[in-house]
């Protein structure tokens, strides 16, 4: 079935390690760095345009939302549970909301003040005032994230970093984090093989 979602299939973030259909057309995956949500083809043709990914795979951080909003109806009658419970908390929206507000507004003829804005201005005084402010991270082999900050690159344990995305202003909270000279985290394992061996 097109859209199917199914362990080691590729992703955007990588081979799945884990899939689950959550109703006909519409699944969840996850990588050991990321996840998300993938519709198919059909389902995503559905999807208003002005907030439409082409290849029908929307992030799990702030995309996800999209086809929960629009497919809400189905995705309750399908009966998983973590996405009855989703919706039925109103999250799929509030997500959609604090993510997409210009979406947000028009799918549901809303007004609410683009709150995103906000959180670039957090977000600009932060860096300005010369804090971390996360750029990116990917997941480590020992679990912890390697983040890409503007104020240099660290090893943070996984709730450390999600906490940090959490927060208006993107701030990492780097007591006790590792900080790496480097701009990769491949280069992480060269230098500590290089420590052992040398």
């Amino acid at each position: 079935m097109e859209g199917t979602v199914h362990e080691g299939m590729q992703t955007p973030w990588g081979k799945a390690d884990s899939a689950e259909m959550l109703c006909y057309g519409i699944g969840t995956v996850g990588t050991p760095s990321h996840g998300g949500i993938k519709v198919d083809r059909k389902h995503n043709s559905l999807i208003p345009e002005y907030m439409r990914n082409s290849g029908g795979w929307y992030e799990e951080d702030c995309d996800w939302a999209i086809p929960f909003c629009v497919f809400e109806v189905e995705l309750l009658a399908g009966g998983d549970k973590w996405a009855c419970k989703v919706i039925t908390k109103g999250q799929h929206a509030e997500s959609l909301k604090t993510w997409h507000t210009a979406e947000f507004n028009r799918f549901y003829g809303q007004h609410v003040e683009d709150k995103y804005k906000t959180a670039e201005d957090a977000q600009a005084k932060a860096e300005a005032d010369g804090l971390p402010v996360i750029k990116a991270g990917v997941c480590l082999p020992n679990d912890n994230v390697f983040a890409w900050t503007t104020a240099g690159n660290y090893e943070v344990a996984r709730d450390v970093y999600h906490n940090g995305l959490k927060r208006l202003d993107k701030v990492l909270d780097i007591k006790g984090a590792t900080r790496w000279a480097v701009e990769s985290p491949r280069e992480i394992t060269a230098q500590k093989r290089k420590a052992v061996t040398g």
